[in-house]
């Protein structure tokens, strides 16, 4: 499905929606016009691959999987012109993309930081990644992320969701963050791949 992210998946489609695509490029080449199309489908194997989180990764998958599926419906109901239209579609998801990765980027905080280690830690011991410089985030299909960490796939979570810092314990459950791998194999996690926190006791041995 990734390789077909925000591109109709009949052929027949291509044509028009190419050319909806390149005519809406804001590239001031025609090199890089022409390109446009697959540059859209390399931002959204970006947009899924840097995600910092299992949570934005979730999130992030179920949106390009919408937006795909709106582009074929919009190509095989409108013909011609529908997939002329959705070529230009096409192009402002992927500028969307590129903005949410960018805001990312410039406002990461810190359980973000801690997720990225442990995701080129994680492709180090499973020998993914020879060099752990090449992990950008959890990877296209989450591939980086400990299943300790795996939420569900089916649970959507917000657009673009981030889990919150450490120092915001409210609503601790439902943030995503992950601290590490349960002592306990049979411990409970929630949804988002967190696992229950011991409760300190004030009960003096």
């Amino acid at each position: 499905m990734f390789a077909e992210a925000l591109i109709p998946i009949n052929p027949q489609r291509w044509p028009a929606f190419t050319a909806g695509s390149i005519a809406e490029s804001e590239m001031p080449e025609f090199g890089d016009k022409i390109q446009t199309p697959l540059s859209n489908i390399i931002v959204a194997k970006e947009y899924l691959e840097t995600s910092q989180s299992d949570i934005q990764w979730r999130s992030r998958a179920w949106q390009v999987a919408e937006d795909t599926t709106l582009i074929n419906m919009a190509s095989e109901a409108g013909g011609t012109i529908g997939s002329f239209g959705a070529g230009i579609t096409a192009n402002k998801i992927a500028d969307g993309y590129v903005s949410e990765m960018y805001e990312t980027a410039v406002t990461q905080n810190q359980q973000e930081k801690l997720n990225f280690e442990i995701f080129k830690q994680t492709a180090k011991e499973k020998g993914m990644a020879v060099d752990k410089d090449k992990v950008r985030g959890t990877g296209v299909t989450r591939k980086y992320v400990p299943e300790y960490m795996q939420g569900d796939i089916c649970d959507r979570p917000e657009r673009n969701a981030r889990p919150d810092e450490w120092n915001n314990n409210e609503d601790l459950p439902d943030d995503g963050i992950i601290m590490g791998p349960p002592s306990n194999p049979g411990s409970p996690s929630n949804n988002d791949g967190a696992m229950d926190l011991p409760v300190k006791s004030n009960t003096d041995s």
